[in-house]
Formats: structure tokens, sequence, C-alpha cells
């Protein structure tokens, strides 16, 4: 059995999927400038026994316009 997932943290706050636009507008506004974290898991289960690992990858985004975000929320169909 596999099985693997990611998680966004911006400081304390774990970031979900926004689910709408105005979140996602929201969302990028908080990201834009800074620093997050992307937390990606996986675990193996054999015969063997259980194997799990856990990755950080530290992402910088730069500034952001409220024009770029608009148009890249605008985007998503």
């Amino acid at each position: 059995v596999i099985g693997s997932d990611q998680v966004a943290a911006l400081g304390s706050d774990i970031l979900s999927k926004p689910g709408d636009k105005s979140k996602a507008v929201e969302q990028l506004k908080k990201m834009a400038g800074g620093t997050h974290h992307l937390f990606t898991s996986i675990a193996v289960v054999s015969d063997e026994g259980p194997w799990l690992h856990t990755n950080v990858a530290t992402l910088v985004m730069r500034p952001l316009s409220e024009r770029e975000i608009s148009d890249y929320v605008e985007q998503d169909n």
C-alpha cells in the first residue's frame, strides 16, 4: 500500500485549497512576497513493514500586484 499527501504552511497557518476565487485571492495576497513551506509525505506498507518519509521544501514567492493576482485567479477554470 502506498499513500502520500502534501500540505502547505504559511507561518503557523495551514493552507487549504481555497475553494473559490475570493478565497484564492486572499490566500495569494498572504503568500505574495513571503516564504511558505510545502510538506510532502509518503508512506509505504509492505510485508517488510512500514516506510515513512517527509520532505519539507521552502518556497519564496515574489511580490505580486493586485492585477497579477486577479489575472492569475481568473485563468483558473
